[in-house]
């Protein structure tokens, strides 16, 4: 069997990594010049040099939100060191060390842009990739298909009166560092992690530092913060106005700059509409298990999910694809897929906003590991990975401006220490 993988980030990595070791025969296609995906750092933000929408939104002086402990392969750790959260390049040097390890660079196509996959009549899909150093298109056909990329479309909400506003309005995707704002005075909207990180980065460099955000609201419990002087809390934007906003509280404001730090949809141009997947409101379908094309099961797009462990997710996901894309396991029939989506679907509509339909957390994303490994009879992921995830997140929203400090240690499969 021939697999088709687009993108060499992290999920890319393990997706020709486990197809080579089910026996495939394997080709990766990445627009950059290197693995890493959205963790490669670029002072690019809009296009890159060959005027391709430009992918990464890592800014300066990220540092990961979960230890290192719970962010790697399931089956192949960091090397040890005296800290458990990392700086990007750490992060970028691990992707490396793993690439080396299972010797897979060498079935990526680098500097290769996915333009269409298009499903065939024999249930193959062919792939038209344009080789950006040629500048020619370049036809290829695989038995199945491994989307590891593609879905990073900033969400920009709408306010009234934005458009009166005369300062500069951007999204976090486009931020680089907090330089650019010295002695500004910023507003930025978004209680993700990008929005804290971002929030607490400029208030080094700005003069004045507006953060409107519902944070208890965004992750589910009371968020303690210790914010710096010249940072002030607000409520929701009313409306802007040409020098700043009116707040939901009756506050006025003034600022030059706008930050949206308010997450991301997903988008795949380069999937035909003849694949039979649809997106609304951040909602993918339909997909078996949030992975699996229900219309076209030899196509399945890795890493939608998110509040979840990123690494181990990809590669159990990729194990749960392979499984059944080679045969080893028969799927459901598609009215018992259909079925199991509904089902899971309408749970999920009864809890969570109509935008978060791939939301896990800490309240279900154990429980999703364990599905998907038991349907398709795969080893599970270890339990203490779970736990991890869910002391690091407790301690994001109870400490946040301490909790990257301490150090996780695996003891085994189901227990860890923290110092």
């Amino acid at each position: 069997m021939k697999i088709g993988v687009v993108g060499a980030g992290p999920a890319g990595l393990a997706a020709i990594r486990h197809s080579l070791e089910f026996g495939c025969e394997v080709v990766a296609f990445e627009q950059n010049e290197s693995i890493g995906g959205t963790w490669i750092y670029t002072d690019n933000i809009e296009t890159n040099k060959y005027g391709l929408e430009e992918h990464s939104s890592m800014y300066q002086g990220l540092m990961t939100n979960l230890p290192k402990e719970a962010m790697s392969y399931p089956d192949f750790p960091y090397p040890p060191s005296d800290k458990s959260y990392l700086t990007s390049p750490e992060v970028l040097e691990y992707f490396s060390y793993f690439a080396n390890h299972f010797d897979l660079v060498k079935h990526i196509k680098f500097q290769s842009h996915v333009v269409r996959i298009s499903p065939l009549l024999n249930n193959q899909f062919e792939f038209i990739v344009r080789d950006l150093q040629t500048e020619k298109n370049v036809k290829h056909v695989f038995d199945a298909v491994l989307v590891c990329a593609g879905f990073s479309v900033p969400m920009v909400p709408t306010f009234p009166d934005s458009d009166k506003f005369k300062g500069e309005i951007i999204h976090s995707h486009l931020y680089r560092s907090p330089k650019k704002y010295e002695n500004k005075i910023i507003l930025i909207i978004g209680g993700g992690p990008s929005g804290v990180d971002i929030a607490f980065a400029v208030s080094k460099t700005a003069k004045k530092v507006f953060w409107s955000h519902h944070m208890d609201e965004t992750w589910g419990r009371k968020v303690k913060l210790e914010v710096p002087s010249n940072l002030s809390e607000k409520v929701d934007v009313a409306k802007f106005t040409e020098s700043g906003a009116i707040f939901q509280d009756g506050t006025v404001e003034e600022f030059a700059v706008v930050i949206f730090a308010t997450g991301y949809d997903y988008k795949f141009p380069f999937i035909s509409i003849d694949c039979g997947l649809s997106c609304y409101k951040k909602y993918i379908q339909p997909l078996y298990k949030h992975c699996i094309s229900i219309n076209r099961p030899n196509l399945a797009i890795i890493g939608v999910p998110y509040f979840a462990l990123a690494m181990p997710l990809f590669d159990l996901q990729i194990r749960f694809c392979l499984t059944f894309m080679t045969g080893k396991k028969q799927l459901p029939s598609r009215e018992e897929m259909l079925k199991d989506t509904e089902k899971d679907m309408k749970e999920r509509w009864t809890r969570l906003k109509p935008h978060k339909g791939h939301a896990l957390g800490m309240d279900k994303h154990e429980a999703y590991y364990a599905e998907i490994a038991r349907t398709a009879g795969i080893e599970p992921l270890k339990p203490v990975l779970g736990k991890m995830f869910n002391r690091s997140f407790t301690q994001f929203t109870s400490d946040f401006n301490n909790f990257r400090k301490e150090v996780y240690e695996v003891v085994d499969d189901e227990n860890f220490s923290v110092s």
